[in-house]
């Protein structure tokens, strides 16, 4: 009892406002003590472009005067998309660099320019980012209001990967936990969380396999592709980066490992092209007959053809050998059709897989492959786009028709996402095809890109093309999506600067050259369509040849652009399609 009053009496004797100063000074020190942390190693690009060319990474600090993002200095949004950026915490613009030359702007919201990144997207139907860019509905892709990022160019890229579900290349908590992780204003956040979540799921195939678990290892290694492949595409910005070619390639192994330990009826292929070579996946219908093509001969049972270019032996289904030659094979094959698949603008052609499965179901081959500017072309041979696409495709014809089983009287090609527009012009050259889809299809490329620049910096090119090169310099300085899409266009288009890439994609202009088409063709569409919305209906009405126009709904939920989320219905709907026009 004593003691007791003994502490009130000292406790009492204690001013009260000197407790609380007390208190203050520990958390003001703790947040100052967190924030010097958070700061050190960054620097501040001078420009975009320098930030590519910086191989040093050695993260010097570099601040500049702190302020607000200004959503309203590019912005053509409405509503609240026009709002500036937050004041920050005075500590300027922060960005730093890996040793890639890449920037890392895990720091970017302390120079207050978060606000300002995010002002053109949450206005609504206008201000696609940061003012850079306009056009659309400020929900990211689409306008069904779904959001796994609070940046809308890394929630579309979100959105793909849960695309990969439907087919068995990922699973809902992984996707969401590690997107989660990610800094939504920095590449190499993106890049180091998706490369973690798939060394981490690649370690359990390679557990379950050294156990003798080939189904769950197969299963393992098809989510770790996925990840792989998602983790690269951020590094675009810096093209030089080794680290893209190396988790691209790493994605299409353990694509393949994770196929072949499941008996999928798939070999990796190379397709003579121009002296060089692309890279493909050719997928067997379930036509009853022995194993498989590609540049090794295969033998199995039923529809497990598994090769490749090193011969294999196993149990079961998935045994294969050299023994027998491709002559013979053919001679017991069945014939059938073949679908030719490929993407557009940066999407890997693993993502067609389940295109490709479903095809195989229904008694149609599938061969995917990657032309000039996707892939491998581009990451390790760096062979741009080319608005001729028809020597890729009919290279492609060529290839697929030596191959033993394929009916060279039905064969069909499949352009998706801006493949949509390529395949196009392969369809008014090559006499080869049977059908053609245009997922979705385009007239021209360059009014997809160019509609989504303000009148500002379009009014630039036309009159001072230098000028709008600084100008997207410093635009790609503060907003992560403008940032990616200007140097990933760079690169595939081939192009050394923002100019020289709108240039070169004014060479993918299908319009005149429309009426060559004689094949039948499919147009599919969405309501929710943003890139390039409305051309897929332009270009259906301007086709001379049998045509016919699919579209999707919210209703349908699959509306948004190549139906990402909705791989049931879009395959159901493409290839009821396909059996009702092609006679098998």
């Amino acid at each position: 009892m004593t003691n007791n009053k003994k502490i009130r009496k000292v406790v009492s004797g204690f001013p009260i406002w000197a407790g609380y100063l007390m208190v203050a000074v520990i958390c003001i020190g703790s947040t100052l003590l967190l924030v010097s942390n958070k700061i050190e190693r960054q620097a501040v690009p001078k420009s975009a472009v320098a930030a590519m060319a910086d191989e040093k990474g050695n993260g010097d600090v570099n601040q500049s005067a702190g302020g607000g993002g200004n959503g309203a200095a590019y912005g053509n949004g409405t509503g609240v998309s026009t709002s500036t950026g937050s004041d920050g915490i005075g500590a300027g613009s922060i960005t730093g660099y890996d040793n890639g030359g890449n920037i890392d702007s895990d720091s970017i919201d302390a120079g207050g320019i978060t606000d300002g990144n995010m002002g053109g997207n949450t206005g609504g139907n206008a201000g696609r980012n940061a003012g850079s860019v306009t056009g659309g509905t400020g929900t990211g892709l689409g306008s069904r209001g779904y959001r796994f990022a609070d940046n809308w160019f890394m929630d579309t890229r979100i959105k793909y990967v849960m695309d990969g579900i439907w087919h068995r290349m990922g699973n809902v908590n992984e996707i969401l936990d590690t997107a989660a992780r990610i800094r939504h204003t920095s590449e190499l956040s993106w890049y180091r969380e998706w490369y973690k979540t798939a060394e981490r799921i690649r370690a359990i195939g390679d557990d379950c396999l050294e156990k003798g678990h080939r189904i769950s290892a197969g299963e393992a290694y098809l989510r770790a592709s996925n990840y792989y492949l998602t983790a690269e595409v951020m590094l675009h910005t810096n093209p030089d980066d080794q680290r893209i070619a190396e988790a691209y390639k790493k994605g299409g192994e353990y694509f393949m490992k994770g196929m072949e330990l499941l008996s999928a009826p798939v070999t990796e292929v190379w397709i003579p092209y121009e002296g060089t070579r692309l890279k493909g996946y050719f997928f067997r219908a379930d036509t009853g007959a022995a194993a498989v093509s590609g540049t090794t001969a295969g033998t199995g049972t039923e529809r497990a053809a598994v090769s490749g270019t090193t011969a294999g032996t196993g149990t079961g289904t998935a045994a294969v050998s050299n023994t027998v030659t491709a002559a013979e094979i053919a001679a017991e094959a069945d014939k059938a059709p073949i679908l030719l698949v490929h993407q557009g603008y940066d999407a890997p052609i693993e993502s067609t897989k389940h295109i490709a499965e479903e095809a195989a179901r229904r008694g149609y081959h599938c061969l995917l492959f990657e032309g000039p500017g996707q892939g491998l072309t581009i990451r390790e041979q760096n062979i741009p786009l080319r608005p001729d696409w028809e020597t890729a495709v009919s290279a492609v014809v060529d290839y697929a028709v030596t191959i033993p089983g394929v009916d060279e009287d039905n064969i069909m090609l499949m352009g998706i996402s801006m493949g949509g527009g390529f395949a196009v012009r392969a369809a008014a050259f090559e006499p080869r095809l049977k059908l053609c889809i245009l997922n979705p299809g385009y007239l021209n490329v360059y009014d997809i890109i160019s509609n989504y620049l303000t009148t500002e910096l379009m009014n630039l090119y036309e009159e001072d093309p230098r000028a709008l090169n600084e100008k997207m310099e410093e635009i790609a300085g503060y907003d992560v999506g403008t940032r990616w899409g200007i140097y990933h266009g760079m690169w595939v288009f081939g192009a050394e600067t923002p100019s020289g890439f709108l240039d070169n994609v004014k060479k993918f202009d299908n319009t005149a050259i429309i009426d060559k088409i004689s094949c039948k063709v499919l147009v599919m569409d969405g309501t929710s369509e943003l890139w390039g919305k409305g051309q897929s209906k332009e270009l259906y009405d301007m086709l001379r040849c049998e045509k016919d126009y699919m579209l999707f709904t919210e209703e349908d939920s699959a509306s948004e652009h190549c139906q990402v989320g909705a791989g049931g219905i879009a395959t159901q709907r493409l290839f009821d399609w396909i059996d009702e026009n092609l006679k098998k």
